[in-house]
């Protein structure tokens, strides 16, 4: 059994903030081990590649206009800002809404895996990409997963997801895995404080 902690750690994450019908949303990916959080000019590009790949799962109504690093100094210390930019153009989401369906406040589409162990025996720590998706996908009662074939535009964030060599790691900056489906539920805090 692996349990052996990892002699790295990511050294945080990136953000992208986004916007749909008035309400905020961000979502982030940790980045790997050996990636330089500092240099601005190389996250800004990897900034813009996340960005153009998520903007396709998220309907019109969705516009992402900032990102964000964020630190992960050591076990135990909450996150801290350290960027944040506006792109110079807004990504706007363009992924179809379903037809008689609303574009619901707290509907989540994620994305999930699992770190690869970085050495014999080490630890591996899990990683998930959240987005409100309004009506991109329709709920299917009783299901609680789509697969991949329902949507190209998902087929390519999760590919590029799994290969890219800056991002999707896990809590110790290892490279993960992507699952094959999108998790989805109705979010309970969302509901609670925005509505459906």
């Amino acid at each position: 059994m692996a349990n052996i902690r990892p002699p790295t750690r990511t050294p945080g994450s990136l953000k992208l903030l986004y916007t749909m019908d008035g309400i905020e949303h961000r979502c982030s990916v940790n980045l790997l081990a050996n990636i330089d959080i500092n240099d601005i000019p190389a996250r800004r590009i990897d900034a813009q590649r996340l960005a153009n790949l998520t903007g396709p799962v998220l309907v019109a109504q969705a516009v992402i206009h900032d990102w964000a690093l964020y630190s992960r100094p050591a076990t135990g210390v909450p996150a801290t800002q350290l960027y944040i930019e506006p792109f110079t153009t807004p990504i706007t989401g363009s992924a179809p809404g379903s037809a008689g369906h609303d574009v619901y406040a707290s509907f989540t589409g994620t994305l999930v895996g699992r770190g690869r162990p970085g050495g014999p025996g080490y630890a591996i720590g899990g990683m998930r990409y959240v987005l409100f998706i309004g009506n991109s996908l329709v709920p299917v009662k009783k299901t609680k997963r789509f697969a991949l074939s329902v949507s190209v535009a998902w087929q390519n964030l999760t590919a590029a997801l799994g290969i890219d060599t800056t991002f999707w790691a896990d809590f110790y900056g290892q490279k993960g895995t992507v699952q094959a489906y999108i998790d989805h539920q109705f979010n309970a805090h969302s509901q609670r404080t925005i509505g459906v």
